[in-house]
Parts: C-alpha cells; sequence; structure tokens
C-alpha cells in the first residue's frame, strides 16, 4: 500500500527508530553471548597449547567486549583461523555497533524543534542586550 516491502530490514529499522536505546543493547549484549560461545567452541582445543584458557566463557567474554569496543589489549587472543576469522568480524560488527551508540546518543542530545525556538529566543535576548 505504501510502496515497501516489509522485510527483515524494515523491521530493524522500525525497532530502532521506536526504540533505539533497547535495540542497540540488546544486539551488543546478544550478539556478544553469540559470539563467545563461537569463540570459546574454536578455540578449546588450543586452550592449553596457547597457554589462554579459552575453556572457560568470561574468557573468551572478555576477548570479544575488547575486541568489539576496538580497545584490543592483548591480554587475550584467538590462535586459530576460524578464530580469527571471527576476530575480525566482530571488530567490524563492534565499530558498526559503536557508530550506530554515537548516532543514538547524539540524537537523543539533539533538540527538538521548540527547543530549538526557545533556544534560539534566549540567545537573541542576550544579544540584545
Amino acid at each position: 500500500m505504501n510502496g515497501c516491502q516489509a522485510d527483515l530490514m524494515f523491521a530493524v529499522r522500525s525497532s530502532f527508530k521506536q526504540q533505539p536505546n533497547l535495540t542497540l543493547i540488546s544486539t551488543i549484549f546478544v550478539s556478544g553471548i553469540i559470539s563467545a560461545y563461537m569463540l570459546r567452541i574454536f578455540e578449546r582445543p588450543l586452550s592449553e597449547a596457547s597457554g589462554q584458557d579459552f575453556n572457560r566463557f568470561d574468557t573468551a567474554m572478555w576477548n570479544i567486549i575488547v575486541t568489539m569496543t576496538t580497545v584490543g589489549y592483548g591480554d587475550t587472543f584467538p590462535k586459530s583461523n576460524i578464530g580469527r576469522a571471527l576476530g575480525i568480524c566482530i571488530c567490524l560488527w563492534g565499530v558498526l555497533l559503536v557508530s550506530l551508540f554515537v548516532v543514538t546518543v547524539s540524537d537523543a542530545l539533539e533538540f527538538n524543534i521548540p527547543q530549538k525556538n526557545a533556544f534560539n529566543l534566549i540567545h537573541r535576548l542576550i544579544y540584545r542586550d
């Protein structure tokens, strides 16, 4: 009726428009849990040889958080090729989520039209005096 398709991207955009904070936080949380579980599975066979304990979920979660935020401390890192490929994907996904977080915060701090008009009026009154 409106000339658009109700596909997955439309649903994601609609969710992000209605509740950007909740959508972003839930996306970060869910993707972090799933990614940490995948990294744990891929790195478990090399855990003893590498000296990094990827048998523990908190180690994998720490690596994912550090990678998603692009901090990269280097205390834990994947050794397998699949783990490294997952790390690259998580790094790119984290850059996307951090940029969406910046956009969400900047939109929340932006004036709406009545607030912008009031702000401009206050500035004009200050400049006039």
